[in-house]
């Protein structure tokens, strides 16, 4: 029962820390996508 728990635990624990590098990944894009559009085209052409 303690090993079940504690592998619930940790899975429970990877699937938060995806769930969170996912969030933050994608905010990091949001914020990149922002600053590049906010640029005008010319400079944007990196």
């Amino acid at each position: 029962m303690a090993v079940l728990l504690a592998v619930l635990l940790a899975v429970l624990l990877a699937v938060l820390l995806a769930v969170l590098l996912a969030v933050l990944l994608a905010v990091l894009l949001a914020v990149l996508l922002a600053a590049l559009l906010a640029q005008p085209i010319g400079h944007a052409a990196w």
